[in-house]
């Protein structure tokens, strides 16, 4: 019981708004949401899965649609 108090307190100090404001600043919108762009990756997979022709198949198609930002693993792609 004589812990309490101070819990409750730290408690009350650690939840601040500040916090909560800071972490408003930040949204995952949804998928239909508009989109500035969209982010895909081509890193290289040791086992291939899945493979560079379906990827860069999959990039291609989303490219005649949106615009679309890669993310790539070394400099050698």
């Amino acid at each position: 019981m004589k812990y309490l108090v101070p819990v409750l307190i730290i408690l009350i100090i650690s939840c601040s708004t500040q916090q909560e404001k800071e972490v408003a600043q930040f949204s995952y919108p949804p998928e239909w949401a508009p989109h500035e762009a969209i982010w895909t990756d081509f890193n290289f997979e040791p086992w291939g899965f899945p493979s560079e022709e379906a990827r860069l198949t999959l990039i291609a198609t989303l490219a005649k649609h949106v615009k679309t930002k890669v993310v790539y693993d070394n400099d050698s792609l």
